[in-house]
């Protein structure tokens, strides 16, 4: 995704491959990279187990309704594999069916000159480039829903537990751990990667009030809790110790 020849891909696969063989386990986010790791790397089954991360639950206020803002947030870092060049393109279709749209851009990378060219003219979007903690979370506050639209090679997506702490529906992308985030909240939130036309039908859905409210989306995230995962954690070590 980031241009590298095959010749340096491969030899990164083989320095993994030899490193994954002294593992005595393996702990991956999401049944997504359980599989890849057993069906790519070889991995044996019962080596590899998923523990999902937890939402930060302390950091957003407990949701409330408010009136809408029209607002659609998205926090990426902004490289191609983000798949922020697929909302750029599909962005006019939301606006089209809701002219009081705004889509707000978090974040930097390799890839921002670029995004910024493709959006330029477009007053309904926003770049603001890095951003502090207490800023985002006022951003998540603000916003009516987010937007994960990443490509490929997403762990989990916490930035999507980040929203649902805040209350907010995050739309994602079927790509990696992303749909672990929300399959049990609204499976309807999920989209094909990097298809524009969806993406922006789903997203203009979820403006016009199809999706979960603050309340339902707050209560998801607390079903994944750092104590949680901690605990989980504690006991992987303990078994290889004991």
């Amino acid at each position: 995704m980031a241009g590298e020849g095959d010749r340096s891909v491969r030899a990164k696969y083989l320095v993994e491959r030899l490193r994954y063989a002294r593992a005595d386990r393996f702990i991956v986010l999401s049944n997504h990279f359980r599989r890849l790791l057993i069906d790519d790397y070889r991995a044996a089954e019962d080596k590899v187990l998923v523990i999902p991360p937890g939402a930060d639950l302390g950091r957003f206020p407990p949701p409330q309704a408010s009136p809408p803002t029209g607002m659609v947030l998205c926090v990426r870092r902004l490289e191609r594999r983000m798949g922020i060049d697929v909302l750029i393109r599909g962005w006019p279709d939301v606006v089209a069916a809701h002219p009081e749209a705004r889509l707000v851009i978090v974040g930097t990378g390799t890839a921002e000159r670029e995004l910024r060219d493709s959006a330029a003219g477009d007053s309904s979007i926003v770049f603001t480039g890095p951003v502090t903690d207490e800023q985002l979370t006022a951003l998540y506050l603000e916003a009516d829903l987010t937007v994960v639209p990443s490509l490929a090679l997403e762990g989990f997506g916490l930035i999507a537990l980040e929203s649902l702490a805040a209350g907010r529906a995050p739309v994602v992308s079927d790509c990696g751990g992303l749909p672990d985030s929300v399959r049990d909240l609204d499976a309807t939130l999920i989209v094909p990667p990097g298809d524009a036309e969806a993406l922006s039908a789903r997203i203009a859905d979820a403006l016009s009030g199809i999706r979960p409210d603050p309340e339902k989306c707050r209560a998801h995230a607390e079903t994944f809790s750092w104590d949680v995962a901690a605990h989980r954690h504690r006991d992987v070590y303990a078994e290889l110790a004991g």
